[in-house]
């Protein structure tokens, strides 16, 4: 495959993620050309081979969402890897123990998104992300757990691509995110308070392939009074007895090879 080629294939992956980040999974010509960093011409015909193959679809209002090609591999890749059936009773039991919010997320290049939420029986919900929801990796303590997980040089990477976009979370900065990191390697999970929406704390903790590598995590979110320094240990550490039977469970059922 030449460079052109695996450019435009780059181009297009970039549109269906900007397509699936938008609020209702649907986004207008206009804000793909200026989220994509692509002009006019270049946008509307990767757009036009993305709903000729049924990757995307456009609507009577002009949006574009996600096709039935799109959905034909959501399935296959669900039942090849199926996360979130081997997670459904881990966030349950969790939820169940807790009566807090739990989550399930999975790394996404630079970014986390949320798969899967159980909400427990405390009456004062948080709902800080729903399945769907995508956000820079390091926002929220699932992402943070996965970001404190990669290798140094890949952190890096991760963070100049992040910082841009803190500008949408005036809490965090990438100073205080680097602060962050180190914290949560040396505790071995991730805490992560009043950040993308103040009054809320969440821990976290990241799943690890067979090559040491984050490729999921699990977080359990509650408003910031209830989630104590203690109360944040002992769900921490609940979290990581129950990411690792998952981490088996999953690994069993999709070997991940070193390159």
């Amino acid at each position: 495959m030449g460079s052109d080629a695996v450019q435009s294939v780059g181009r297009a992956i970039r549109l269906l993620r900007l397509v699936c980040g938008r609020r209702g999974g649907a986004a207008r010509l206009s804000e793909l050309i200026s989220e994509g960093g692509l002009n006019k011409p270049t946008t509307h015909r990767l757009l036009k081979q993305l709903v000729q193959s049924g990757m995307l679809m456009q609507a009577r209002d002009h949006r574009y969402y996600l096709g039935p090609t799109a959905l034909e591999l959501g399935y296959s890749a669900d039942h090849g890897f199926p996360i979130r059936e081997r997670a459904a009773p881990v966030l349950a039991e969790i939820a169940r123990v807790t009566e807090d919010s739990v989550f399930l997320v999975v790394r996404v290049g630079w970014d986390s998104l949320c798969v899967a939420r159980h909400m427990g029986a405390y009456p004062v919900k948080v709902f800080t992300v729903e399945p769907g929801h995508r956000q820079p990796m390091g926002v929220g303590a699932a992402g943070l757990a996965m970001l404190a997980a990669l290798p140094a040089h890949e952190q890096e990477l991760a963070l100049n691509a992040i910082e841009p976009q803190l500008v949408r979370y005036p809490r965090l900065t990438a100073e205080r995110l680097r602060s962050l990191i180190e914290v949560t390697r040396s505790k071995g999970w991730s805490a992560a308070s009043d950040v993308a929406i103040e009054g809320v704390s969440a821990v976290g903790v990241p799943l690890l392939d067979r090559t040491g590598m984050p490729f999921a995590a699990l977080s359990v979110g509650a408003v910031s009074l209830r989630m104590t320094k203690a109360r944040g240990a002992y769900v921490a550490a609940m979290l990581i007895e129950h990411a690792k039977t998952l981490e088996n469970s999953l690994l069993d059922s999709f070997q991940v090879e070193p390159e």
